[in-house]
């Protein structure tokens, strides 16, 4: 993030403007058709010329981004009939946050590139807001099909423009922050009113998140102090799921997420110091005492245990998950860096928003989804270039 924004700052270049407004174009089309608009997305970047050589540390990131991608494809490969289209096309799924992420080290773009693409997420927001109240008023989505509410749901789980709670979720995620880098107080508001009315906890708890995080890093909180509200966090987390999975009846769904966790971290924890712990590089299956759980897939290599880093230490084996919470903790701790001597607005909601990115990984799944992951890049990661003759 560009650490002197200016939301009171007019457009300086239309043509900068506008390419911002065509990545999010594009990034639609990814979301609806990743194989397709993945390419052209990348493709449209290079050609207007807004790659660069990237500094060092990014580029020992670039390094550490590949060979997880190679690992991970060798991984799959293994796990598979041997290479070939259908393998190739799970190589591509279970990467293809790790590429983009890759892709934008080497992006710069410049302010107005950013203010084009931010207030194109304002528009799809917008969008996606009309599509949920349209569904609360009618009954249906716009699209004719039925919300889900589940036990204990407080809300209707609306769907949006992209049929989906989560995407939902984090359109207003995206708009929440761009709300708060650009002090616009309608923005912030709508945003949290559309995360409320959907009835899917992974809103809410973003929220409490935002609630609790943020005065600890508006008021420069040591790391230490912020590393043990962190913990305790997670902590906290975890164990109300338990308790509402064991304590309450209905909540099948906090049941099965209890399950898978508990799952995971076996499959961990049972041989630690084995190779096969920490790359699995062949096929393996659960031990037949864990298999009395009847959603847990067989395989360790297909089990979604629930948690970004908890599925790749099963998946992949703890290799690949230290690879991605380090990532990830890197980026936070370069924005921090930088937060020690600057005190502006914009360099606390980037620092904050890279925070609450990194610790749901512990627990959920936000950065498996392409738009958050696009905008995390463009909000945290991409190297910033306020003239078109500094990018080559």
């Amino acid at each position: 993030m560009n650490m002197c924004w200016n939301p009171s700052q007019g457009i300086q270049n239309k043509k900068d403007y506008l390419f911002g407004i065509i990545i999010g174009l594009f990034l639609c089309l990814v979301i609806i058709r990743q194989a397709v608009g993945i390419p052209l997305l990348f493709l449209f970047i290079l050609l207007a010329g807004r790659t660069i050589k990237p500094i060092k540390s990014y580029l020992l990131i670039a390094l550490i981004m590949a060979f997880k991608i190679l690992l991970i494809s060798i991984i799959v490969i293994n796990n598979s009939n041997g290479l070939d289209l259908a393998t190739g096309k799970i190589i591509y799924q279970r990467t293809v946050n790790d590429i983009i992420l890759l892709f934008m080290l080497f992006v710069a773009l410049t302010v107005d590139n950013k203010k084009g693409f931010f207030h194109f997420c304002i528009f799809l927001f917008i969008l996606d807001l009309l599509f949920n109240v349209y569904t609360y008023i009618y009954g249906v989505t716009p699209y004719g099909d039925i919300p889900n509410k589940r036990f204990y749901d407080i809300a209707l789980r609306v769907e949006g423009i992209f049929r989906h709670p989560f995407y939902s979720i984090l359109i207003s995620v995206a708009a929440l922050f761009v709300g708060f880098l650009e002090r616009r107080k309608w923005l912030i508001l709508l945003a949290i009113i559309n995360i409320l009315i959907n009835g899917s906890e992974r809103g809410y708890l973003i929220l409490f998140f935002i609630a609790i995080f943020f005065p600890l890093i508006h008021f420069k909180v040591k790391e230490k102090y912020l590393n043990i509200v962190s913990v305790m966090m997670v902590t906290i987390i975890f164990g109300s799921v338990y308790y509402l999975a064991n304590k309450l009846t209905g909540f099948m769904a906090h049941q099965d997420r209890i399950s898978r966790w508990a799952a995971g971290f076996y499959s961990i924890l049972i041989n630690p110091f084995q190779i096969s712990s920490w790359i699995r590089w062949m096929p393996q299956e659960f031990p037949e005492n864990l298999k009395f759980y009847p959603t847990i897939e067989q395989s360790y290599f297909q089990m979604n245990a629930e948690s970004l880093y908890l599925s790749q230490a099963v998946n992949y084996g703890m290799l690949i998950c230290l690879v991605t919470i380090g990532v990830y903790y890197f980026f936070y701790n370069r924005l921090r860096s930088k937060f020690i001597f600057l005190i502006s607005w914009d360099a606390q909601i980037a620092l904050l928003f890279s925070y609450i990115i990194f610790l749901d990984g512990f627990f959920a799944y936000s950065m498996g989804a392409i738009y958050i992951t696009f905008f995390y890049c463009i909000f945290c990661v991409v190297t910033d270039s306020s003239k078109l003759s500094d990018v080559k």
